[in-house]
């Protein structure tokens, strides 16, 4: 279990964090309270709770399919909040939709129907799925 703070800036127009996470137990958790911290107090309650949500979304998908440790970066601007997920997995994700009693799969469907935009594009080291939240929609 590996964690690894790179990068915090509180200065400037916006703050940016960058976390780097193993692949292991707490790793998600971990992720949720480093976002949960850069945004707390910043941004209207119910934004907060879907940007929380939507990491954990993220994060679980590195944890149980690239299978490698992953990197949060996330940035808060005054019009909006974008946070991205790296991991070490070329396979680019699919939105599913899974029936009523499927057990899984709805990750990536809460992320297009609760975010303004996301997106996913591979990186030299496998790929980079991400999703905004405006602020200023809210």
């Amino acid at each position: 279990m590996r964690y690894t703070r790179l990068v915090e800036q509180d200065q400037g127009p916006g703050r940016r964090m960058v976390a780097t996470f193993g692949n292991g137990p707490g790793s998600v958790s971990r992720a949720r309270r480093e976002v949960g911290a850069l945004i707390d107090g910043d941004v209207p309650e119910e934004v907060a709770e879907v940007a929380v949500l939507l990491v954990s979304e993220l994060a679980s998908n590195a944890v149980a399919h690239a299978r490698s440790p992953f990197t949060i970066s996330a940035e808060l601007s005054p019009d909006a909040l974008v946070v991205a997920v790296e991991d070490a997995s070329p396979q680019l994700p699919e939105v599913q939709y899974p029936s009523a009693s499927a057990p899984g799969g709805r990750g990536l469907l809460l992320v297009e129907r609760l975010s303004s935009r996301w997106g996913a594009e591979p990186t030299p080291g496998g790929k980079r799925v991400w999703f905004e939240l405006g602020l200023r929609e809210v």
